[in-house]
């Protein structure tokens, strides 16, 4: 579980890094990221990033641990949010991972990852005509290829 210094470090990271180019398959150096270093300097490190590199980046910066790659991989390595009420309402926590599946190469078909940052807002590096962008909860549950909501088990 996140405390509120990573919780705020993870919105933090998440707003700065908004506009950054995404490239598929970028990789930034995370052996150079920690929670101790200035926002500048992330910001100077992270030129290009693709969904699933956002979210190391920004747990790695928010947390100093590493998290895995590939969305796939993020979706298998964190638990599940149920929503409440059978509803979609869910009780979500600034970190909380949202999923697509829209990859029919992968096994559990998980193409595409986003970041909760609370309120109604997502970050997500979004394809290479957008970057890194800030998309709402209702964009992302009206898609039909919605996976729904996890937790990283970090």
């Amino acid at each position: 579980m996140l405390n509120d210094q990573e919780k705020h470090r993870i919105r933090e990271a998440c707003l700065l890094l908004v506009g950054k180019q995404y490239v598929l398959g970028a990789e930034v150096d995370l052996k150079k990221i920690s929670s101790g270093m200035k926002l500048i300097d992330l910001y100077e490190l992270v030129q290009k990033v693709d969904c699933s590199e956002l979210v190391q980046v920004v747990y790695k910066y928010a947390t100093d641990k590493a998290f895995t790659d590939l969305a796939a991989n993020q979706y298998v390595a964190s638990a599940k949010i149920n929503p409440i009420g059978g509803k979609k309402v869910y009780a979500l926590a600034t970190g909380d991972l949202c999923f697509l599946a829209n990859n029919p190469a992968q096994q559990n078909k998980i193409g595409h990852v986003g970041i909760f940052i609370g309120g109604d807002l997502i970050v997500e590096a979004k394809g290479k005509d957008y970057g890194v962008v800030i998309s709402t909860v209702q964009q992302w549950q009206a898609k039909s290829t919605f996976a729904g909501w996890r937790r990283p088990k970090i």
